[in-house]
């Protein structure tokens, strides 16, 4: 069995801004005030959900149909994207642990090897194959 070193160099994954820079605060305790609040922090489809029956795309959230409304402050949670970087480092210098820490960072295609010497090949557990899957082209 083949182990492999993870040095994790910069972490980070889907982040969402939040809408937690703003603070909602519902001058009533009507429906509509509820159904304005869920939607500004939650979405639309949120603001459905709780509302149910009651839900109308007519209702008016300061001053504007609750589906801009909420479209406002979802704008401001959209999701970016951050990479995250490994750095796969073999534990030993048999072939083994060598070829998967070059698949990793180059992919399988860089080790030149046929099917059937891939097959033999696994690392942390994990097919070569499925294991440079699993980070190459992050």
């Amino acid at each position: 069995m083949t182990l492999i070193a993870l040095s994790l160099l910069a972490a980070s994954s889907s982040v969402m801004a939040s809408t937690t820079n703003y603070d909602f605060v519902g001058m009533d305790n009507s429906e509509q005030t509820k159904l304005c609040l869920v939607s500004a922090k939650e979405g639309i489809g949120a603001a459905k959900r709780v509302g149910k029956a009651r839900f109308s795309s007519d209702t008016i959230c300061n001053g504007k149909k609750i589906g801009e409304f909420a479209k406002q402050y979802q704008q401001t949670a959209v999701e970016t994207q951050t990479s995250v970087k490994y750095s796969v480092v073999a534990t030993d210098n048999n072939f083994a642990s060598l070829a998967c820490a070059k698949a990793a960072a180059e992919g399988v295609d860089a080790l030149n090897l046929k099917p059937h010497q891939l097959r033999d090949i696994t690392c942390n557990g994990l097919s070569i194959k499925s294991f440079a899957r699993s980070f190459f082209n992050l």
